[in-house]
């Protein structure tokens, strides 16, 4: 299957951009996507959708940026960023020890320990979904807890029969290990904003242009039918969410997405809220290289539609940043389901996921505008 693969074929500063170890600006994250007609396959569809994650030292095609001249307006514009930021040195990995996650390392992903690590969620505890995430705790800033429903759709026979995040299972039975620590992913973004002079019974008008947030990699322990249910260590490999362009108002062709994002500021309890809709794809481009099932697989956790309804408060930090905080007010649903390649494959499995309410927390502070 075609592949971005790492090259040492550039010169950094004269064709490449480059990090400060020397390593070309990645344009192509998402990877490549190959469509294959396979006939009748008894699935929803007839085809094989088949995607590749780049190396993670390649670089990428020419990247284009396209600009659009339009009218003077008196918007205030914003550029904001994720801080702090808990993947420091920006690999899309968690480097946290992982010590208690399986109970036989040689069948797991590795057991780490770090003398230096990176930050994990908070000791805040929660309840919310004592079936899934027993000992819960609480997102820390620019973070997301998934959590799985484990094997949720019973034994269907197929090749992966739903899985554990984070930890192993009880060997050799179907019951998950707990490791409340170990179900996040860890969130990067950068956005676009402009607060506008326009009010209205929803609050103070902003526009954000839609931008990606990048999630670290997930351990993931999918439980595979092997004659008994036996748990396969992987990692579910980045995720990539995009945001959606919105439609115009009462546009009747709702395929033409071509406007920004709007959200509403407005003042709750003597403090500032900010609000919006917002749709986005979820990408997932190794998920069956290094995750579940095989690169053969055919699986749907490409460009992944979901919708988030986000709320959270605005602050203005002593040297005159805006801070804003933005948690899903909503659960969001995640069905991976995995197909095989050839005619009449039928299913070869699925994994059970979801973000649970306010699981989700981004913190976005604008750059300074002195």
């Amino acid at each position: 299957m075609p592949k971005l693969f790492s090259d040492n074929n550039y010169q950094c500063g004269t064709d490449s951009i480059c990090d400060t170890s020397g390593l070309p600006l990645q344009t192509q994250p998402i990877g490549i996507t190959t469509i294959e007609h396979i006939g009748e396959t008894g699935n929803d569809r007839n085809y094989a959708v088949l995607t590749t994650g780049p190396d993670f030292e390649a670089g990428g095609p020419p990247m284009q940026q396209y600009f659009r001249g339009t009218e003077e307006s008196k918007n205030v514009v914003q550029i904001l960023s994720t801080l702090p930021v808990s993947d420091t040195n920006g690999n899309l990995f968690h480097e946290s020890p992982n010590i208690g996650t399986s109970t036989d390392p040689g069948r797991s992903i590795g057991v780490y320990d770090y003398d230096i690590f990176e930050y994990g969620p908070t000791n805040i505890p929660t309840s919310k979904y004592p079936d899934y995430d027993p000992g819960g705790l609480k997102p820390s800033k620019n973070s997301a807890k998934v959590l799985s429903r484990f094997n949720s759709q019973g034994s269907i026979g197929a090749t992966v029969n739903g899985a554990n995040l984070g930890c192993d299972y009880i060997f050799i039975t179907d019951i998950p290990l707990e490791c409340p620590s170990e179900k996040f992913t860890y969130l990067m973004s950068s956005i676009v904003a402009e607060v506008t002079d326009e009010v209205t019974d929803k609050g103070l008008k902003v526009i954000m242009w839609p931008s990606q947030v990048l999630g670290t990699s997930m351990p993931l322990f999918g439980l595979t039918d092997f004659g008994i249910l036996i748990p396969v260590p992987g990692h579910t490999g980045p995720q990539i969410l995009r945001m959606r362009y919105g439609t115009k108002v009462n546009n009747e062709d709702p395929t033409i997405r071509n406007q920004p994002i709007n959200a509403w500021i407005r003042e709750e309890q003597d403090s500032l809220v900010l609000e919006a809709e917002v749709e986005l794809y979820i990408t997932a481009p190794y998920i069956t290289e290094y995750g579940v099932g095989t690169p053969e697989n055919t699986y749907n956790l490409g460009s992944y539609p979901i919708k988030m309804t986000l709320s959270g408060p605005v602050n203005f930090l002593d040297d005159g940043r805006m801070e804003v905080e933005q948690f899903n007010i909503n659960k969001v649903d995640i069905m991976l389901q995995l197909h095989g390649r050839s005619s009449g494959a039928g299913d070869a499995g699925y994994v059970d996921l979801f973000i649970p309410e306010y699981g989700s927390r981004l913190n976005f502070i604008s750059n300074p505008i002195k």
